[in-house]
């Protein structure tokens, strides 16, 4: 019985790691432009769109800031640092 419940535990956590992989979130991912707004596109991240995130720095290491996304956007490359998302013509 103690096999059982091991295995199911160990199922749950690799299930957790894939799903986690496949749908990667860039909150709080380091980034080098400390209070700087800027555009990232990830493959696995809002369908493959575009996003606006902030470089919000830490107290502990002024150098290295962490990601947190501002707006997400609706296609690829439809980002601009200071219109948002938005498609040009």
């Amino acid at each position: 019985m103690k096999y059982i419940s091991l295995t199911a535990m160990i199922m749950s956590i690799a299930l957790a790691s894939i799903a986690t992989a496949a749908n990667p979130n860039p909150n709080g991912e380091t980034c080098t432009d400390v209070g700087a707004i800027d555009c990232g596109i990830l493959a696995c991240f809002n369908n493959g769109h575009s996003f606006l995130y902030y470089c919000m720095g830490e107290e502990s290491n002024p150098d290295i800031g962490r990601m947190y996304v501002a707006q997400n956007c609706s296609c690829a490359g439809c980002c601009d640092m200071s219109d948002g998302c938005t498609v040009h013509p």
